[in-house]
């Protein structure tokens, strides 16, 4: 057996021997006396064909094994290279060579056709663009610092392109720092004063006044890196409005009392009069509003809306604010994934308790918290210090937020337990009181844990895929604030 072994190895050895001995290296030393544009060549890339493409200060070769094709600017109308100067060269999924130049214009090669093409498909190739990004769909970005940026797709043989920039598509600024595409397939447009999300062929604005540095995604979260060194979290479906701070700032925040204001508005700006409902008015002026009626079932096939009254309401498009296990409510033969996933969004429910007072002598804040555990409310706000015109002259109001599972507390044991506490600890007194009110929410907060993304997605996505689009705070079932769930409808393409 031994003896088979070495065998086995010495036939080993030398069969490894003769295979080295077998290989051969040679190099030839190519200048432009063998064809090549120019001898400072900048950028060598390997195309799909297997053809060598070097790009040089003086033009681009393609090297087929044998012999050098050289191509430079050419006069006229045709479309040829833009810039004898090349930086970079990369072939996307369609088989079209895009070529970087140091004058900043891009030209676009067919591959297939051996020709360069307009990639614009309007005639504005030679746009000003210094980055290139394709997305996971095979869509090209470009972009430069003070352009804009351009998307432009290749379908059935054609180009197509739209142009992103601050005066025609709700960019902050036209001053580009980067584009990027998350782990979920959103594309982010950063710039020095904001950041945006492409939603179809629309850039919507996520954040301003952000100098947007760098982006990178974990997930579903998406972090934000500014100039100045401050991260900023969005999550799906909410737009994220946490002041992250420095160490400096921690450190200072440590040591004295003396720290900047870093809430997200540090100004607000409230109707005088109406409150909330003045936001509404222009909104529904002159439209036909159906009051004291509650929908009780959604018939899709037909396009029907039917009310506890009896009355049925034909539609074409169907835009809801209720939340989202209401609607699904509203549905027949929904099928047991989407069941199911109702079942997973869980939320608070709430009760708002309002006082109205004879004095202006309230806590001179506009929203303050309470920690105590025998003290029901967990924030405190005054609707008259948002504006005098919410009270009577020479009157104020409190509203109270009560957190809870279920509708669990007797009118008596919730007014002992926040207005009563308020008295006993000289906030208010008694004899100021003119009235209370006590109205109880079933939907108030969102709780967000491990399964509220994806079953979120599940119900939302089963609801669009029948012609019903949501909005507002339950509708996108997120943390979404007064002027986001305004702007959640408007954002509602008509």
């Amino acid at each position: 057996m031994k003896k088979h072994i070495y065998a086995l190895w010495a036939f080993f050895i030398l069969f490894s021997q003769s295979i080295a001995a077998s290989v051969e290296v040679r190099s030839t030393h190519m200048t432009t006396g063998d064809g090549v544009a120019n001898n400072s060549i900048r950028y060598i890339y390997q195309d799909s064909k297997g053809f060598i493409w070097m790009g040089t200060l003086n033009g681009l070769s393609r090297y087929d094994g044998n012999s050098f094709v050289t191509y430079r600017p050419e006069g006229g109308n045709k479309i040829s290279l833009i810039d004898h100067r090349i930086r970079d060269l990369e072939e996307d999924k369609n088989g079209f060579l895009w070529i970087a130049t140091s004058a900043e214009l891009f030209s676009c090669y067919d591959l297939k056709k051996d020709c360069f093409v307009d990639f614009t498909g309007c005639g504005e190739y030679e746009q000003l663009y210094s980055y290139k990004m394709t997305d996971r769909e095979g869509n090209v970005w470009l972009w430069q610092d003070g352009n804009g940026c351009r998307k432009v797709t290749y379908m059935n043989g054609e180009f197509t392109s739209v142009v992103f920039k601050k005066e025609n598509n709700n960019l902050p600024s036209n001053n580009i720092t980067y584009i990027s595409e998350d782990e979920q397939g959103r594309i982010w447009i950063g710039s020095h004063d904001g950041i945006a999300q492409v939603v179809g062929n629309k850039a919507v604005l996520v954040e301003e006044n952000h100098d947007a540095f760098k982006m990178m995604s974990f997930g579903k979260d998406v972090f934000f890196l500014s100039g100045t060194g401050t991260i900023s979290l969005k999550r799906e479906g909410e737009d994220s409005r946490l002041y992250q701070p420095s160490v400096e700032e921690v450190i200072q925040g440590c040591n004295t009392s003396e720290t900047p204001v870093t809430y997200y508005s540090k100004e607000m700006r409230y109707p005088r009069k109406g409150g909330f409902k003045q936001f509404l008015s222009a909104l529904v002026e002159n439209q036909d509003i159906r009051y004291n009626q509650q929908v009780i079932s959604i018939d899709v096939e037909n396009r029907l809306l039917r009310t506890s009254k009896g009355d049925e309401y034909q539609f074409d498009r169907l835009i809801s604010s209720l939340p989202l296990p209401e609607v699904i409510k509203m549905l027949k033969n929904v099928p047991v994934d989407v069941c199911n996933a109702v079942a997973r969004l869980h939320c608070t429910c709430g009760y708002q308790i309002s006082v109205g007072l004879k004095t202006k002598n309230i806590p001179p804040y506009l929203w303050w918290y309470i920690y105590d555990e025998d003290i029901l409310p967990a924030r405190v706000y005054s609707p008259s210090l948002k504006s005098p015109d919410n009270v009577p002259e020479g009157c104020s109001s409190l509203q109270m937020e009560v957190y809870c599972n279920r509708n669990e507390y007797t009118r008596e044991e919730l007014l002992a337990r926040s207005v009563g506490k308020l008295v006993s600890l000289n906030i208010l007194k008694q004899e100021d009181i003119l009235f209370t009110d006590i109205r109880f929410e079933p939907y108030a907060n969102v709780i967000f844990d491990h399964n509220i993304y994806e079953a979120r997605k599940t119900v939302r996505d089963y609801l669009f895929s029948l012609g019903i689009e949501t909005i507002g705070r339950f509708g996108k079932w997120g943390y979404l604030w007064s002027d986001q769930s305004l702007m959640s409808g408007l954002k509602v393409e008509m």
